[in-house]
């Protein structure tokens, strides 16, 4: 069972007394703190000429994604989130860091069109299992509360 909590990420998106830049990465420094202290927490924000790295926390991360390349171009490709249990079986996939064994990714839809792609891996094979439905409840309240990608 989880420990992650939607109210507290809905709380620390909404403070008052942060920016929305500083709201965000308090809120993903707790989904990561939750999930494990190597797992990565992040946002890859739609351009014209592919997927850029946006809000993040954790470990040195990739900063462009081609559409349809990786997990996260695969996603926002198909419009479809993806949960990966063992990243090592896919052919496509992009390993941003070594550490990671797992990944979850969900579209970020704003007025009916994919912003975002939200991110999250696992230092653990099937890692994010018990995560799946509070990470895509997480991804549509950033749709939701997010005007800056």
């Amino acid at each position: 069972m989880s420990n992650l909590d939607v109210s507290v990420v809905k709380s620390l998106l909404t403070a008052e007394e942060g920016d929305v830049r500083a709201n965000v990465l308090n809120a993903f420094s707790y989904i990561r703190l939750t999930l494990g202290e190597n797992s990565w927490v992040g946002l890859y924000r739609k351009e014209d000429d592919g997927l850029h790295l946006s809000y993040f926390s954790g470990s040195v991360a990739c900063l462009f994604i081609a559409f349809g390349k990786g997990v996260v171009g695969e996603s926002y490709v198909s419009g479809k989130e993806m949960y990966v249990p063992d990243v090592s079986v896919l052919k496509n996939y992009i390993a941003c860091d070594a550490k990671s064994k797992s990944e979850y990714v969900v579209p970020v839809i704003k007025n009916g069109e994919i912003k975002a792609i939200f991110d999250i891996d696992s230092e653990y094979i099937d890692g994010l299992k018990d995560d799946v439905p509070l990470l895509r409840e997480i991804g549509c309240v950033l749709g939701d509360l997010l005007s800056d990608f």
